[in-house]
């Protein structure tokens, strides 16, 4: 993950832009108008779009950056029934997942859809009973990932069914990490997210890519497999580029870590002290994290 707030993860995501320790670009909308995007390289190769949510996208100025970045539907909270609306956060996801597998039906194709899921948030409350019991934060937390996993299997399951599916990549990311359940193994551990691929459309199945990349490489990784351009994205680095040097970058409340093959550092720019590090090039990857730092608050800036 490159940031530790939803708001930085769907910048990454969609922009292939990487998060800020301290602000977040996505509360400027002078400066993302200016960003890179993924939905608006589908719309200009006629893909419908569209963006599911079941809470209020104005959170965090979320809505602003989705209507820039070329989303032509914005579901949210106001599509849904006050019945629907049984979480803190709005409708839960097995409601949205079902709204957005009877839309795709009728949806115009070929179609780029963003589903963002919400139950998984603290409090951590689900509408069907506890698998994991128990009521402490780690429990809770468990549960509800344990029901939005099975939500999204339900999602898929039907969606197998459908005629697009033979024509359609699914990707799911997280939009950041989680401290729980804890682990001891510190900020890189928290930051560590899967990325997963299927779908109809995916030939060579069970294929495991265990390499180093961050949330901002999805972006010219998925455009380049599509023979899409992607070259206005240089934060992002193709996954399955020939001769890629992997790396990962990530920035907290004003600190950041960087992760390379041979090494990793996490740094508190407060103070400067570095705070986790492991392996043979723990200086160098400290001086590539504040060069990344450096190359990408100065972008930040200069937009």
């Amino acid at each position: 993950a490159s940031g530790n707030r939803s708001d930085k993860g769907m910048v990454a995501i969609l922009s292939g832009y990487p998060a800020q320790p301290t602000t977040s670009i996505i509360k400027v909308p002078t400066k993302t108008i200016s960003l890179p995007s993924v939905p608006k390289t589908f719309q200009e190769n006629k893909y419908s779009t569209s963006f599911y949510y079941g809470g209020e996208t104005e959170f965090a100025n979320m809505k602003s950056y989705f209507l820039q970045q070329g989303f032509d539907k914005i579901i949210d909270k106001n599509s849904f029934s006050g019945d629907d609306m049984n979480s803190k956060w709005g409708a839960h996801d097995h409601i949205v997942l079902n709204k957005l597998l009877t839309d795709l039906d009728t949806q115009k194709q070929p179609f780029f859809t963003t589903l963002f899921t919400l139950s998984s948030h603290e409090p951590f409350e689900v509408p069907v009973k506890s698998v994991i019991e128990g009521n402490t934060p780690e429990r809770l937390f468990l549960n509800s990932l344990h029901y939005s996993d099975a939500s999204i299997g339900n999602f898929i399951k039907e969606a197998k069914t459908k005629p697009w599916w033979n024509n359609t990549l699914v990707v799911i990311l997280a939009d950041h990490g989680h401290p729980m359940p804890e682990t001891k193994k510190g900020k890189r551990s928290e930051f560590h997210i899967p990325m997963l691929w299927l779908g109809g459309v995916v030939k060579q199945k069970g294929i495991r890519i265990d390499t180093l990349a961050s949330q901002t490489d999805l972006a010219a990784t998925l455009l380049t497999q599509l023979k899409f351009p992607s070259k206005s994205f240089v934060w992002s680095n193709d996954i399955f580029k020939q001769n890629r040097i992997p790396f990962a970058y990530f920035a907290f409340n004003n600190g950041f870590g960087f992760v390379k093959k041979d090494g990793f550092v996490v740094r508190d720019n407060i103070g400067g002290n570095v705070t986790e590090k492991e392996g043979s090039e723990v200086n160098k990857a400290l001086d590539q994290g504040k060069a990344y730092l450096q190359a990408s608050f100065g972008d930040y800036l200069a937009r």
